[in-house]
């Protein structure tokens, strides 16, 4: 997708990674808008395609927008679209094994900014990991469920999908902007964070 070199807003990115992830679909934010839960409809049909949308993504935010964003905050921005807009995955997810620097003089792989990248088939397991799930509620609301049985409030994400030591990530929008709070190692910690930065900013 062809980005234009004027600065946009978070809001204005937001619309364009969205029309990014449905771009094989021929379909855009505005055909979708009024259609419930849409992101549920639609697939990322492969590792690579997912993980081409999430580097757009990433340099999208970094490059495009009017405030100055670092690579992490970038990551977290690009973690939080993913998990409220981003599509259902419908392919195996495989194993990074390795992640290098590369040169513009280096040979075969497939580069995306500068990082070579080689996976292998495998299927990674979940086994052990924290994974999340949309379920609606009887009023017609989503609420996020761990496989655990947790339920995530507004504002809180996994951080750390390791189930023997999960942690969470408070965010909190800002003047249209999403600000990243703190990772914490419980819910109601992070919840509590969260809890305090509003009222800080005096966010309702």
């Amino acid at each position: 997708m062809k980005v234009g070199k004027e600065k946009k807003t978070l809001s204005e990115l937001m619309m364009i990674m969205v029309d990014a992830e449905l771009e094989p679909y021929n379909l855009t934010h505005k055909d979708v808008k009024d259609i419930k839960n849409w992101y549920t409809k639609y697939t990322f049909n492969s590792f690579n395609e997912y993980n081409s949308w999430k580097e757009f993504c990433i340099y999208l935010l970094r490059n495009h927008c009017t405030k100055k964003i670092g690579k992490s905050e970038a990551l977290n921005l690009f973690h939080w679209v993913d998990l409220m807009y981003g599509l259902r995955n419908n392919y195996k997810q495989t194993n990074l094994i390795k992640m290098k620097k590369t040169t513009k003089k280096s040979g075969k792989g497939t580069k995306m900014n500068g990082t070579k990248c080689k996976t292998t088939p495998t299927t990674r397991t979940t086994a052990n990991r924290v994974t999340v799930s949309k379920v609606k509620n009887p009023n017609g609301t989503i609420k996020r469920v761990t496989n655990t049985g947790l339920v995530l409030p507004k504002g809180i994400y996994i951080h750390n999908r390791n189930m023997a030591k999960p942690s969470y990530r408070a965010m909190a929008s800002l003047n249209n902007t999403q600000r990243y709070v703190g990772t914490f190692k419980t819910i109601s910690s992070a919840v509590k964070a969260l809890n305090k930065f509003k009222k800080a900013n005096r966010i309702k």
